[in-house]
């Protein structure tokens, strides 16, 4: 019989290993501007996806996504017309 020898492992770091000389000091948070532009972000299937990729044109997603909601949020029938009518435009 062989004897099999058992290699150490690696212990894991904890938090209390950083001594206090490696450590950067942390910028301390600016305030955000409620002002600035917002994300917005849903799930779409892949055929929604791909329809909203076809009807919009190669990197204009987002752009009339942004339109669409837009429009109907503001109620803005002759905005969401015009989406639409390019839409159509573009589809052709």
């Amino acid at each position: 019989m062989s004897k099999k020898t058992k290699s150490k492992k690696a212990t894991p770091k904890t938090k209390g290993d950083a001594s206090p000389e490696t450590k950067a000091a942390k910028a301390p948070r600016e305030k955000k501007d409620p002002d600035a532009t917002k994300v917005f972000a849903f799930r779409l299937t892949p055929a929604e996806s791909a329809a909203i990729h076809k009807t919009a044109g190669p990197r204009g997603a987002s752009r009339f996504a942004r339109a669409v909601l837009v429009a109907f949020a503001n109620e803005d029938e002759t905005a969401f017309g015009a989406v639409l009518k390019e839409a159509k435009e573009a589809r052709q």
